[in-house]
């Protein structure tokens, strides 16, 4: 009676199973099925780790999309970061237009932005590609290429995100051509104002942002001012973010956040006073 009891709910419990796994089986077909469908692209190139898809013709991007062979080049050398772990897709939208209508019907939920980095898991991708770049083409997709996809090279070379003002701040410094990093016409300014009236952001309280809802404009300018003197500023303090990215990628726990990395080489508001000279904000 015990036997066979036991046969029954065995058998019972092997067909619960079975259909699970089939369910399971037939959604993520089904997501892996609407990733690709949803990408809908006609042409690729691509360029290392990145694959770029269109629906339309991308030769005459080829120039700008040359740039990321540098943008790589130039964000990994800059923090020491070891080889990206994974691909990153590009899909680049004709227009404004189109790329709306794929945000109304994919990211409806978040407020409208002209580029996005978006990371997920993406179960049975073909690219082996967590990340995903989306932007269109309009007369600051230079701009949008290399914020968009300096998030991505972050995140496939260390697996993981990083804190969101570090991310940001990073994105926002090698948005810019190579030339305007230091002198960047958005941010500068506002930093040196922003000095002069003491509203300038701790590194501490940017720190504790935890969120893309808690990126106002000034906290991005706060976050490109930081990340730009951290990689411009002082031989003391340019190993401090390189460092720190490298704990997160080696899985360091308990890694220092860069604020107690620079109390421990500038005392007394060393920094503080750095950033002002580094600035002209004096």
């Amino acid at each position: 009676m015990r036997k066979s009891g036991g046969r029954r709910r065995f058998v019972e419990t092997a067909a619960i199973w079975g259909a699970f796994v089939a369910i399971w089986a037939t959604a993520a077909g089904a997501f892996a099925s609407n990733v690709v469908a949803a990408e809908n692209a006609t042409s690729e190139i691509r360029r290392g780790p990145f694959i770029v898809r269109a629906d339309f013709d991308l030769t005459p991007l080829e120039e700008e999309l040359r740039e990321l062979d540098s943008l790589l080049d130039e964000i990994t050398r800059t923090f020491r970061l070891p080889k990206l772990r994974e691909n990153v897709v590009v899909r680049i939208f004709r227009d404004e237009a189109t790329w709306r209508e794929y945000w109304n019907r994919e990211f409806a939920s978040a407020p409208y932005r002209r580029a996005l980095y978006d990371r997920k898991n993406y179960l049975f991708d073909r690219d082996g590609a967590n990340g995903r770049v989306y932007l269109c083409v309009n007369p600051l997709f230079k701009n949008d290429l290399r914020h968009e996809c300096a998030h991505a090279v972050l995140a496939a070379a260390l697996g993981r995100s990083v804190p969101i003002w570090l991310d940001e701040g990073i994105a926002e410094y090698f948005e810019r051509p190579a030339s305007e990093r230091l002198t960047n016409a958005t941010w500068r300014p506002r930093t040196i104002e922003r000095l002069r009236r003491g509203e300038f952001s701790t590194l501490e309280s940017l720190e504790k942002l935890a969120g893309m809802n808690e990126m106002s404009p000034v906290k991005y300018c706060d976050s490109w001012a930081w990340v730009c003197w951290f990689l411009n500023g002082p031989d003391a303090v340019r190993d401090v973010l390189p460092q720190y990215l490298n704990d997160l990628a080696s899985r360091k726990p308990f890694a220092a956040k860069p604020s107690k990395r620079l109390k421990a080489i500038a005392k007394d508001g060393a920094a503080e006073r750095s950033l002002r000279r580094f600035y002209g904000a004096l």
